[in-house]
């Protein structure tokens, strides 16, 4: 009994002691959502894999989209040809300098949103692409998909953008982590009202956001944190987030 009570002081003593990483969370509740959206483990493919998924390129209403996207600048990137002829059709419009196709990998979560950005920032760069080689028309999509990346971009724009704005300040604080989740989930849950079809996208997010606010909440350092830094609420919850506003 002894022994049985000891080893229970020394877990709680460790749980109470815990200081979760933000980043790490934030990464774990992102994940989820791209696990609901798309098959994450198809982000370790190298560019010489052709075609890796044939769901992303079959016609219909549910294929992968992010699989597609990443499948599209696969098959761009891997031609010197058509790299050529994608950045001639920009600067025939923009000049210089010429933006690149990204991919995302799968060690890093933000590189799947800053991926689908500079796809649709591209988007009639591709769109013309696409229309000159009849071996990319299985890539081509259609109006309402290019709505469907829209929205994927601002539901993942919300993690993105409390990790950069925590990830920013010249002191780290613990006070910033409690009430960051909170907002986040906030955000996610907006988006949930105003994206009916992707409710269940973000819920796994959120989920795993909450789930972790249920673990750490009772940490004394977070009360601890949050009681001396009166600025803590009001600072997380005022805090602009324009980006997640743009797009």
């Amino acid at each position: 009994g002894k022994c049985l009570f000891t080893y229970t002081c020394q877990v709680n003593h460790l749980i109470e002691h815990t200081i979760r990483c933000f980043p790490h969370i934030t990464n774990l509740a992102c994940k989820a959502v791209l696990t609901a959206i798309t098959d994450i483990r198809l982000a370790a493919v190298d560019d010489n894999t052709a075609n890796v998924d044939g769901n992303a390129i079959a016609s219909g209403p549910n294929r992968d989209l992010i699989a597609l996207c990443r499948n599209t600048v696969r098959a761009i990137r891997s031609s010197s040809l058509r790299r050529s002829r994608f950045a001639d059709l920009q600067r025939g419009e923009l000049g210089n300098p010429i933006l690149e196709l990204l991919r995302d990998v799968d060690t890093r979560w933000s590189s799947t949103l800053l991926m689908l950005e500079r796809f649709v920032e591209l988007k009639q760069f591709i769109i013309k692409l696409i229309s000159l080689y009849p071996e990319l028309q299985r890539y081509k999509m259609t109006i309402e998909e290019w709505d469907r990346l829209d929205i994927y971009i601002k539901i993942l724009r919300v993690p993105h953008a409390f990790q950069q704005m925590l990830s920013h300040e010249a002191t780290p604080t613990l006070h910033g982590a409690l009430p960051s989740f909170q907002k986040m989930i906030n955000w996610w849950e907006l988006y949930q009202h105003e994206f009916l079809a992707f409710e269940h996208i973000i819920e796994p997010g959120i989920m795993k956001l909450r789930d972790y606010i249920d673990e750490i909440k009772n940490v004394p350092a977070y009360t601890l944190a949050m009681g001396t830094c009166h600025y803590s609420v009001s600072y997380c919850f005022t805090c602009p987030l324009s980006c997640l506003a743009s797009g």
